[in-house]
């Protein structure tokens, strides 16, 4: 596992403050859920990447599952606390710590993925990240973004999803920066 850091804004570190408390409190293993398990045979239907960049890759369930497939990933998190699940021990898999606001040194891919973490950023840092997203994709972006507050709190009790709006809302950022996105079933799928 090569993983890479980056310094961070004021709000990106405060952000990745509460997710390493987070981890520390419940454990990695609490947090081994695969929200893009679905996508995976979906993305392959759209057509067979050579590489998939997955942005708040979290225990990297859904990484392992590309590297497993022989496909190499770049997992990003902005929790070094998320790298040390067992799920990134395999030599398919870059691991680099960004907030999505800042993705410097993330060279574009080709298939990019998130799934469940948008909604997590602060409203001030989503326009940034989404120019972030729209850089580092080559072909196709599929995203999957929760409209509603977080039922999981911090460590500290503090709210996880911090820009909940409505789908609506979230596609109409993205097309100020993807020439297409269409809605389909719980994906945006967004190409430059």
């Amino acid at each position: 596992m090569n993983q890479e850091e980056a310094p961070l804004s004021r709000r990106a570190k405060t952000e990745q403050e509460k997710y390493e408390a987070l981890y520390r409190h419940r454990g990695i293993d609490a947090f081994n859920v695969n929200h893009g398990k679905t996508s995976f045979p979906y993305l392959r239907k759209l057509f067979e990447p050579t590489e998939v960049l997955d942005l708040g890759a979290g225990s990297g369930a859904y990484a392992r599952l590309w590297a497993d497939a022989g496909v190499p990933v770049t997992a990003v998190d902005i929790s070094r606390e998320a790298f040390a699940h067992s799920n990134y021990d395999h030599p398919l898999i870059r691991t680099v710590c960004r907030s999505l606001d800042n993705l410097s040194g993330v060279e574009p891919h080709q298939a990019v993925t998130s799934f469940d973490c948008l909604e997590h950023l602060h409203p001030k840092m989503v326009p940034d990240a989404l120019r972030e997203v729209r850089r580092v994709t080559k072909q196709v972006a599929m995203l999957n973004i929760c409209y509603n507050p977080s039922v999981e709190k911090g460590a500290n009790g503090e709210e996880l999803h911090l820009t909940v709006k409505r789908e609506e809302w979230w596609v109409e950022k993205l097309k100020k920066h993807f020439r297409k996105v269409r809605v389909d079933g719980d994906y945006l799928i967004c190409q430059p």
